[in-house]
């Protein structure tokens, strides 16, 4: 979770004191867990996207799995985002029952 913080000096009767002030990033933090659910995506959505993206590379489907998997910091978040669905939504359709 990314919190900012600020810290202020002032005079206050002669001492000083040091305020604290947390910028709520109660927004950050909420995109934050809904990029890691990565639930509000369906399959088929998550397939194109990687499709579109193994396009624009000139790679087929699974190399692009493989691309994602061994570099995730060089994809885009709805790239992270549709990945993760495929992973998920996989295992579950190839888990024994």
């Amino acid at each position: 979770m990314l919190i900012l913080n600020a810290f202020f000096h002032y005079e206050n009767n002669g001492k000083k004191w040091r305020k604290r002030l947390d910028f709520g990033c109660d927004w950050v933090h909420n995109r934050y867990i809904e990029l890691r659910k990565g639930t509000e995506m369906q399959i088929a959505t998550a397939i194109k996207v990687i499709q579109k993206d193994a396009e624009f590379l000139g790679l087929g489907f699974l190399e692009m799995m493989q691309y994602i998997h061994t570099s995730p910091l060089a994809q885009t978040q709805e790239t992270m985002k549709a990945y993760r669905v495929v992973m998920a939504e996989g295992a579950k359709m190839f888990a024994p029952a």
